[in-house]
């Protein structure tokens, strides 16, 4: 979340709103998630397409679709404080709360795509 691109959004009253033409900064949101997760380049071959299996470009789109989700956990627990662990909603208007914290992380599905 620390590479979106943040910008003011002039709908309605306008609001703060994260640029949904380059998320992560750059603008092909693949391969910045690529470079965020491994610290690389994405594999691609000499036309500049993508080697990766379709399975984890999959899997790299649903982590940005994820998002979505971790920035609502991050708002809506930014007053307690946010620890590693499985985070479940009750209802539209009821905030995001931890239900599952291992003291050590063990447990947690890692971030990595080939893991």
């Amino acid at each position: 979340m620390k590479n979106s691109w943040v910008a003011w959004n002039y709908d309605e009253a306008g609001a703060a709103s994260i640029d949904c033409k380059r998320p992560y900064g750059n603008g092909d949101v693949s391969r910045d998630i690529y470079r965020l997760i491994y610290e690389e380049e994405m594999p691609e071959d000499e036309d500049g397409d993508s080697l990766l299996e379709p399975r984890e470009l999959e899997r790299i789109w649903d982590l940005h679709e994820d998002t979505q989700k971790v920035l609502q956990i991050l708002l809506d627990n930014a007053d307690i404080g946010i620890k590693p662990g499985v985070y479940k909603k009750d209802g539209f208007s009821i905030p995001w709360r931890i239900s599952y914290a291992p003291a050590d992380g063990v447990g947690l599905e890692s971030s990595k795509l080939d893991e």
